[in-house]
């Protein structure tokens, strides 16, 4: 059934932070490259590197600056490195609602080994429970369906990319059900939803709000973010006689990292793609 509204516009801010530099990270160990010791060196769920914890500290001094008042709600993926990159942002805005986002991990969930092997041959990883969650953010809102199948928040093994593409397509609904239907004074600032995520998983939601990607007739896209890069979003519902009529949203900034201090920055890479050191 329809919503009904009044007419005009309804708008929120959605910013994607990806998650600070992890310790796979920093010893080389993405998964996509897939060396041949990839399987030895990479952790499943790994936590931030030194260099990560600085990165995130940074992140949450600019996004408080900039938007502390108008954060209405925190959102992060359950893997270790994305729950220690919001912890100083979670405590810098210690009245702002902070919810796990279970559909938000990284493409592939929680999986030992490199990513060429799709989890064969390798033993299973269930991620972080919600007593382990909570020691890392004591606020955090855990829902207990999140973990009535496993002892982590995962099932365990790999997730295909067809899975991974249509949880995407989740997120990207849940962020338009992030607009908010009532009317607001048009001349208040946009509230602001935050969603701390990952560099893969950023590139499949983007896709699948452009509406490009997978099985569409185009060439294949890579959106690239540095850690702790900031992709913002304006969303836009137009209500026309009560009804939502259409959706519009812009990005406002695309992968920008330049509130990391230059000796901090590091890349990344995905599908063969990277980010140049001079753009970092």
């Amino acid at each position: 059934m329809p919503v009904t509204m009044a007419g005009g516009q309804r708008r929120v801010l959605l910013l994607l932070l990806r998650h600070a530099q992890s310790e796979n990270n920093h010893a080389g160990a993405d998964d996509s490259a897939s060396p041949a010791d990839v399987g030895a060196t990479r952790l499943a769920d790994p936590p931030l590197s030194e260099r990560g914890f600085a990165q995130s500290e940074a992140c949450a001094s600019w996004i408080n600056s900039e938007f502390g008042a108008r954060i209405v709600h925190i959102h992060c993926s359950p893997m270790i490195r994305t729950l220690q990159t919001v912890v100083p942002l979670a405590q810098v805005l210690s009245d702002v609602p902070i919810s796990l986002h279970t559909d938000a991990f990284e493409v592939g969930g929680c999986f030992n080994g490199p990513r060429a092997d799709d989890g064969r041959g390798h033993p299973l990883h269930y991620g972080l429970g919600p007593a382990e969650i909570r020691k890392l953010i004591p606020a955090m809102r855990v829902s207990a369906e999140d973990f009535a199948s496993s002892p982590g928040w995962w099932r365990g093994g790999f997730e295909s990319d067809v899975e991974s593409r249509a949880r995407a397509a989740r997120v990207c609904e849940w962020a338009w059900s992030q607009v908010p239907l009532e009317p607001r004074d048009p001349a208040a600032e946009l509230p602001v939803g935050v969603l701390v995520t990952h560099g893969f998983f950023i590139s499949y939601l983007l896709q699948a709000m452009l509406g490009v990607g997978a099985g569409g007739s185009g060439p294949s896209v890579a959106l690239l973010s540095a850690n702790g890069a900031i992709w913002l979003l304006e969303l836009r519902i137009t209500c026309v006689a009560g009804q939502a009529e259409a959706r519009s949203f812009a990005v406002l900034a695309a992968g920008r990292t330049d509130h990391v201090p230059p000796p901090l920055r590091s890349g990344q890479k995905l599908n063969g793609f990277e980010i140049p050191r001079c753009m970092e």
